[in-house]
This record gives C-alpha cells, sequence and structure tokens, in this order.
C-alpha cells in the first residue's frame, strides 16, 4: 500500500493525472525511466482514466507497451468502459490486444457494449481492427456501427485504386487480346458484381433480420418495462393505502395505550391503598398472632403448673394418708402399751420421728 502510494506520488504520475503533457514530456526525455516500469505503467493507467490524449501518445511513443495492464485492469478495458475513443485509437495501434480478458472473463468489446450508454465510438475502433461482436454483446446501433465500418473499409479499399497507373501503350499493347476476350471478361465482370450483390443482398437481409429481431426484442422489452412500471405503481397505491391505514391503526394504538397507561396509574393507586391496607392488617394480625401465641403459652404453662401442683396434691394426700395410718395405728399400739412407759416411750418416739420427718 505504502508503495503504491509512492508510486501514485511519482511526478510523472502526477503530471499525467493533471495532463500536463510538456512535464510529461521533460520527464521521459530526461531518460531515467524504463518504459515498461512501473511508474510509466502507473502513468499510462492514469492517463487512460482522466482520457489525456497528449499524455497517452508521449507515454506510447517513449516505448511503454499498449497492452499495459496493473492489478489485472488493462488500460484498454478502461477506455473502452468510458467510452474514450482517441485514447483505444491509440492504444490499439500500439499493440493493445482487443481479446485479452478481464478477471471477470470479459474483453473489450464486452465492456464498450455493456457500459451505460453502450459506447459505439469505442464500438467502431474495435471493428476497425478486425475485433468481433459476441453472441452477447447485444445494443441498440451496433449493427449501424458495423454497417459504417464495413462502408469505411470498403472506401479504404476503393482509395487504393487510385495507385493504378495505366497507359495508352499498356491498352494497345493488350487490345487485341481485349477484343477477343472482352464478351468472356464482361460476363465475367457481371458475374462477378452479381455474385458480389447477391452475397451483400444477403449479408443485409441477414443483418436486417437480425435488427428486426433486436427491435422486437427491444419492443418486447419496453412493452414488459411499461407492464412492470404499471404494476409497480399499483402496488406503491396499495402499500401507500396500507401505510396511511396502519399510521391510523398506530394513532388508535397510541391513543388506547395513553388511556391504559391513565387506567393503569389509576389502579396501581389503589392497589397501593390496599397495599397499605394490607400491611396494616396484617401488621394487627402479626400482633394478634403474638398476643394469641403469648397466651397459649401463658395457657400451657400454667395449665402445666396446675398439673404439677395437682400431681403434688395427690402425693401429699397419699403421704398424709400414709401419716394418718401410721398415726392411728401409734395412737392404738400407745393406747395398749399406757402401762408400759418403756413401750409408750418408744412409741414416743416413734412418733416423733414419723412428724420429724414430715
Amino acid at each position: 500500500m505504502a508503495e503504491k502510494s509512492k508510486i501514485d506520488n511519482h511526478e510523472l504520475v502526477v503530471a499525467c493525472k493533471d495532463g500536463n503533457e510538456q512535464v510529461v514530456s521533460g520527464i521521459l526525455k530526461k531518460g531515467l525511466l524504463q518504459p515498461s516500469s512501473e511508474k510509466c505503467i502507473r502513468a499510462l493507467v492514469v492517463a487512460c482514466q482522466g482520457n489525456k490524449i497528449e499524455c497517452i501518445k508521449q507515454l506510447l511513443t517513449f516505448g511503454v507497451p499498449g497492452n499495459t495492464s496493473q492489478d489485472g485492469i488493462f488500460a484498454l478495458h478502461i477506455v473502452a468502459e468510458a467510452g474514450f475513443d482517441k485514447a483505444a485509437r491509440l492504444l490499439l495501434a500500439h499493440k493493445a490486444d482487443f481479446e485479452q480478458k478481464s478477471l471477470e472473463g470479459f474483453n473489450a468489446m464486452n465492456m464498450a457494449v455493456m457500459a451505460k450508454p453502450p459506447r459505439l465510438n469505442v464500438v467502431k475502433e474495435l471493428l476497425r481492427v478486425n475485433a468481433q461482436i459476441g453472441p452477447n454483446d447485444k445494443a441498440s446501433g451496433i449493427s449501424a456501427c458495423v454497417k459504417e465500418v464495413e462502408m469505411e473499409k470498403l472506401t479504404e479499399e476503393l482509395r487504393t485504386y487510385l495507385d493504378i497507373k495505366v497507359t495508352a501503350a499498356d491498352i494497345s499493347a493488350v487490345d487485341g487480346e481485349v477484343w477477343k476476350h472482352q464478351r468472356t471478361h464482361m460476363r465475367l465482370l457481371v458475374e462477378r458484381e452479381e455474385q458480389k450483390a447477391g452475397s451483400l443482398l444477403v449479408d443485409l437481409e441477414g443483418r436486417l433480420s437480425e435488427e428486426q429481431a433486436q427491435a422486437r426484442e427491444l419492443q418486447g422489452a419496453e412493452e414488459q418495462l411499461a407492464f412492470d412500471l404499471n404494476e409497480k405503481r399499483v402496488r406503491n397505491q396499495s402499500i401507500s393505502s396500507e401505510l396511511n391505514q396502519i399510521l391510523r391503526d398506530l394513532e388508535d394504538v397510541l391513543q388506547k395505550q395513553v388511556e391504559m397507561k391513565a387506567e393503569n396509574e389509576k389502579v396501581t393507586a389503589e392497589l397501593n391503598a390496599e397495599r397499605k391496607l394490607v400491611k396494616g392488617a396484617l401488621k394487627e394480625k402479626e400482633e394478634s398472632d403474638k398476643a394469641r401465641i403469648a397466651g397459649e403459652e401463658a395457657r400451657d404453662e400454667a395449665q402445666a403448673i396446675t398439673k404439677k401442683l395437682e400431681e403434688e396434691l395427690v402425693e401429699a394426700r397419699k403421704e398424709n394418708e400414709t401419716i394418718m395410718s401410721q398415726l392411728r395405728a401409734a395412737r392404738a399400739e400407745l393406747k395398749g402399751w399406757m402401762d408400759d412407759k418403756e413401750a409408750a416411750a418408744k412409741l414416743t418416739t416413734q412418733a416423733h420421728r414419723i412428724l420429724a420427718t414430715n
């Protein structure tokens, strides 16, 4: 990339780009460049791109090949596609190969015909050097170009007849032979002219047929184009109507959206109010649940204490009954042994011990 930029900034390339033939001439006369150098090739390509005729002449005269190409792009293809017929004539005069194909597979004739509009002047230049029109090279006016170039070639051929010199002595020398073969000669001339006329007629009829076929194709294409244009116009109208309906529907949707937004805001406010009430109710319920749980816990605790006290009371009653039973037995024994002090003492001691225990 840097090398290409450096070449593009070379004084010869810049001069060709600007069309300054005097500077170009001065640079070439220095003899510092070779015709096949990248700078000279780039200069010719740039000159062809800008249709700088004098610069192209000087470069070709200097020896830069007419069949020059750069990055796969031929100088002849550039001028053919652009319609620069004078530049094409110069390149063809310096051995530019009109059959050379581009990277896409097109030759100079293909490019001139495919251009919009077709480069008919370049087509003529190519026909003058015997380039052929391909089967796919179709465009309005090509047949006329072929006729014009063939007429030019015929005219040039007739001009060559001016160089033929015939003297009276020459005529006298062959006069006898001429009269002898005059009729034969005239017959052959007539037959030759008739043959030429017949060939020309057949050729003209063939070309006329081709032109008529091309005219029919063009007419069919124009009719199809008009039909397609009308279809597109109808479709555009339909699409426009659909678009207008969509815009109206969109406005309705936007209006409903505004209404729904307002209603949503209202519902949201009501929900927020209900949410606050629910929060208050939940808080009250929570406090009530806490109080209920605390009451249930106090009740359970009281029930447990009551049960425990009842159990302890039952045990105490059992013990009291036992003690009372023991006391009754002791009293009975004390009464039975009243006379016996020792027995009485024992009973008394036993009674005191029992009482102390409780």
